[in-house]
């Protein structure tokens, strides 16, 4: 067994909250950040809507939550 689930092959519900470490642009994460103080929201917050938005614009994001495979 390995420390990390994901490796497990262990399915994880929706709803449940993950870690994943992205490499973004500089000025990208200035807007995010300037924009979630704006909106009073967390950055993890803001990313996650549009992540969310991109996934569901390319038809790839499933009503479950997950990703159409």
């Amino acid at each position: 067994m390995t420390d990390n689930p994901a490796q497990d092959g262990v399915s994880h519900a929706a709803g449940t909250r993950r870690q994943i470490l992205l490499r973004l642009g500089s000025s990208l994460i200035k807007d995010l950040k300037r924009a979630d103080t704006d909106l009073d929201i967390s950055a993890s917050s803001g990313a996650n809507g549009a992540v969310d938005a991109w996934l569901r614009a390319r038809s790839l994001r499933r009503d479950d939550g997950h990703t159409a495979g």
